[in-house]
């Protein structure tokens, strides 16, 4: 039966996507201040997603006509990243994966290193998947890691889709993919080709691998079929992404918990030997490949995770006592949208929409305690959900806000199938008047969450293309550094050691294949750069010995405080704090030191070799 009312989805799609390409194009050449694309950004957005999320709430919407939704509206959602940065990788991420693929399709290497992100090279299940695809269809990294995201955003939704299913019904199925569509991350944070693009996407599966074997009868071939299904994408998992198979682990360790207390507090004797025996493979799995593979993990993660909390901890204080701790030993609380360009009904969202999803997971909560759906998936469910909003105060601290929107990605797949099966259960109520009220506030409920969620997790320069910014990410890498960078390459090799900031080494390493120097407080390379004085003896030879022989320069540094607020790690001094750029004299000290020798030099960007050799015979 032909369903007319498609015609508005696809009409919407088409005039979506080309009002979309029209917005991103005038946002690469507005004034400062102009918000003129933001608002056409929206309209496009909601041309498609309205008519979209209409009939994804309708209980009559057909089967097929769902899953066609989904997966357009899976695809649909990488549109806004692919037209802001086509043809090229964009966020600091995706540099290194893009390297990653590059290096294993070049020379076969697996696990070879990354010091742009050092843990990068333990991790290598995405970089084999695209580079066995470039080899199978001869399409450029760009354009696999393109059509990859694609497909990952489409199995992201089905996999949310497929936990509605089991629990309901197609219908639950929809609203839930839906709702995890709008929530925050799925836009740009998981629309970058990076290994939590990949692993989100196992992530879900792995949870509904969970939830079909659960659902199941405890006879049933469907059961075993989905814990081998489970396991098989858990080992995957494992070797794509620490953060996200540590997350699942503690996720499944919910589910493990919710089925004993069920048992103990309902005396319901379910079965729980799958669910523990799939959790116990899952330890095995992430505990030996942390072991045997990627013991750096811990070294690499601990500093997020205990900068996190203490600054967390030092703000719950702060806001406590204030007038008894010293202004200078306190952590002071983030300013949120600091500086921001977003326009105010963006930010209004963003303030509002933690509060109307915190209400609506309540009373759907309300409603399943009501009906007596009290079963173990759907108590893991709750206490993944409750994740979600758990984190929230990590928000006002600097570090704390990055794990927080990280773990978004993961705890909002509780978080939309409780919406899904509350809401669900009132939109198929027998009395006309609540099912069309019901609706007609599900569509602004969804849609306050997509523009709050969006401006909640992203800035203006990670959506939007527009003029250069020094030390933004997207907007600091420009032709001229990309016509330094593969200079660099024919002229010196690949494989060179080289020191540089942040915006230059994305290009020098991604493009030049330098190899770059991994800075510590006990290896402060960033003396290179922010040091008004010759560089001490000790550090030299420790770049002698590291074998790092050039050093970028870019003059721009002596004009901008980076917009991440340091120039090459957080770890380096007045990092997040600094005011002013660095002098000219930082700059310029090279032309006078005995070891640098300038090779290369463009309107902003100075290539200098090192000779650390030639220092230590000049010593006294």
């Amino acid at each position: 039966m032909n369903d007319r009312s498609m015609l508005f989805v696809w009409a919407g799609l088409f005039a979506g996507s080309f009002l979309l390409t029209y917005s991103e194009a005038l946002a690469s050449r507005s004034a400062a201040g102009s918000h003129t694309h933001f608002h056409l950004f929206w309209l496009a957005m909601f041309l498609f997603l309205l008519p979209a999320s209409i009939k994804l709430l309708s209980h009559r919407t057909s089967t097929t006509d769902r899953c066609l939704i989904v997966a357009a509206i899976g695809t649909f959602s990488m549109f806004p990243k692919l037209l802001a940065y086509p043809g090229q990788p964009a966020f600091f991420d995706e540099y290194a994966h893009w390297t990653q693929v590059e290096r294993l399709f070049a020379d076969g290497q697996l696990f070879a290193q990354n010091n742009q992100v050092v843990v990068v090279s333990d991790y290598p299940m995405m970089h084999a998947f695209a580079a066995s695809v470039r080899h199978l269809t001869g399409l450029e990294t760009i354009e696999v890691a393109a059509a990859l995201l694609i497909m990952f955003h489409a199995l992201a939704l089905f996999g949310v889709y497929s936990i509605g299913v089991s629990l309901s019904s197609h219908h639950a199925g929809g609203i839930a993919a839906l709702f995890y569509a709008v929530g925050p991350g799925f836009w740009y944070f998981s629309a970058q080709f990076a290994y939590e693009s990949f692993a989100i996407v196992l992530f879900i599966w792995v949870i509904a691998a969970v939830v079909h074997f659960q659902q199941a009868s405890s006879v049933s071939w469907e059961r075993t079929a989905w814990l081998l299904v489970g396991l098989v994408v858990a080992i995957t998992l494992t070797g794509s992404h620490h953060l996200s198979s540590y997350v699942t682990l503690l996720i499944l360790g919910l589910f493990v918990i919710a089925g004993f207390m069920v048992r103990l507090l309902l005396r319901d004797r379910v079965d729980l030997t799958e669910t523990v025996l799939f959790a116990c493979c899952f330890i095995l799995f992430t505990v030996g490949w942390f072991v045997y593979q990627a013991p750096n993990t811990r070294a690499y993660l601990q500093p997020y995770i205990e900068g996190g909390f203490e600054e967390t901890a030092g703000l719950l204080s702060f806001w406590d006592r204030p007038d008894v701790l010293d202004e200078q030993d306190a952590a002071q609380p983030r300013q949120l949208f600091a500086g921001s360009t977003i326009p105010m009904y963006e930010k209004l969202l963003a303030f509002a929409s933690p509060v109307l999803l915190a209400g609506a997971f309540g009373v759907s909560t309300m409603v399943l305690l009501v009906r007596r759906t009290r079963s173990p998936t759907m108590l893991g469910l709750l206490l993944t959900g409750g994740m979600y909003f758990a984190v929230f105060p990590m928000m006002l601290s600097e570090t704390g806000a990055e794990g927080a929107r990280r773990s978004w990605s993961f705890s909002n797949l509780g978080v939309a199938v409780i919406l899904s099966l509350g809401i669900g259960a009132w939109l198929r109520s027998d009395r006309a008047l609540v099912r069309n009220t019901t609706k007609v506030v599900a569509v602004a409920f969804t849609s306050a969450l997509l523009v709050g969620n969006i401006s909640l997790a992203t800035n203006e320069l990670y959506r939007f293309p527009g003029p250069y910014v020094y030390g933004s990410d997207t907007r600091s890498v420009t032709n001229e550094v990309n016509a330094a960078a593969e200079w660099f390459r024919t002229t010196q090799g690949a494989d060179q050691g080289l020191i540089a900031d942040r915006s230059n080494q994305v290009a020098f390493s991604s493009r030049a294949f330098a190899v770059l120097g991994v800075p510590s407080t006990k290896y402060p390379i960033w003396e290179f750069l922010l040091s008004d004085d010759e560089i001490p003896v000790d550090l030299l030879e420790q770049i002698r010995n590291e074998s790092l022989r050039f050093v970028v320069i870019d003059k721009r540094q002596s004009q901008f405080v980076p917009r991440t607020k340091f120039y090459l790690d957080q770890q380096e001094p007045l990092a997040f704090e600094r005011t002013e750029p660095l002098s000219m004299a930082t700059l310029t000290k090279w032309d006078a030191l005995p070891y640098a020798l300038r090779l290369y030099e463009s309107d902003h960007i100075v290539v200098y070799r090192l000779d650390p050799d030639a220092f230590v015979r000049s010593r006294p």
